[in-house]
């Protein structure tokens, strides 16, 4: 791999780390789940110039509802009731973990030792972020974050089952179309439409600009970077720069908002990334 295409996927491992932040800081002003909605509306204008792929629409808006209102929707809840940045880019990417025992299950996969031992190292990295005595995250909230990584699985798996190549950015350009009203009904549900309308009328430069961060920069920038080198490079090449998302997460939040990460959160988090190392890189190149 080129020293400019690891720069390129090192960014567009940034990119979507940093997200993560913006949404905290647009989540001080604006419920979760309208914020959700609000952000793929901000994706919705793409579906113009992006080709439908080639898939059909049933399993498009099924994708939409796991991918989008479920992982969204889950993983936003769970930030705005205090999972810092951080914490959330790292449960997360957890999905891989639920993407693997799902695909066994539906797809009768093979699970290799290799993943097995990444499967029990995330249980119990997840296991000593629960117990932790310096815990400052409810209990139930990790499971609302753990949600969206579950969804985001589903989706996955969703995906898998058509087989063959599949337009990511495609996917979700075109998947956010089926995605902004059934969140804005649960916002709807949960907030109630007077909270909704103040937020829309006293919405903020601060939500707008991360709004704008995510649809264009997280969603179209990144997902072209990242479709760019999966068609220049081998998947087992290009995948575990996915790594470095949490990475970035945790640092930015770290060194930006002094998230807190006492040894026992060092160490759930130390385990809960070996696992994903173990799960996600490929045999041959370790």
């Amino acid at each position: 791999m080129s020293v400019y295409h690891i720069t390129l996927a090192s960014m567009a491992s940034l990119i979507w780390g940093a997200t993560f932040l913006f949404t905290d800081a647009a989540l001080q002003h604006m419920p979760p789940l309208l914020f959700a909605a609000l952000r793929f509306c901000f994706v919705l204008p793409v579906a113009f110039v992006v080709p439908r792929p080639n898939i059909p629409y049933w399993i498009i808006a099924l994708a939409g509802i796991f991918l989008g209102v479920g992982q969204y929707g889950f993983q936003f809840l769970g930030m705005a009731q205090g999972v810092t940045p951080g914490l959330a880019s790292l449960l997360a990417h957890t999905q891989a973990f639920f993407t693997i025992a799902i695909a066994a299950l539906l797809f009768r996969e093979q699970i290799g030792a290799g993943q097995l031992a990444g499967i029990a190292l995330g249980i119990i990295g997840f296991a000593v972020l629960v117990f932790e005595k310096d815990n400052s995250t409810n209990v139930s909230i990790l499971f609302i974050s753990i949600l969206g990584a579950v969804s985001g699985a589903v989706g996955n798996n969703i995906l898998k089952s058509i087989g063959g190549s599949v337009d990511i950015l495609g996917v979700v350009v075109w998947m956010s179309i089926f995605v902004p009203i059934p969140l804005f009904l649960c916002s709807v549900a949960v907030d109630g439409w007077p909270t909704i309308q103040g937020a829309l009328i006293n919405i903020n430069l601060i939500t707008i600009l991360s709004l704008i961060y995510s649809a264009v920069f997280a969603t179209i920038i990144a997902f072209v970077i990242w479709g760019k080198l999966l068609t220049l490079y081998p998947a087992s090449v290009v995948a575990p720069f996915f790594l470095l998302v949490p990475v970035f997460g945790i640092f930015l939040s770290i060194a930006l908002k002094n998230e807190p990460f006492g040894m026992a959160r060092v160490v759930g988090c130390g385990f809960i990334f070996a696992g994903l190392i173990v799960s996600i890189v490929p045999r041959h190149s370790r």
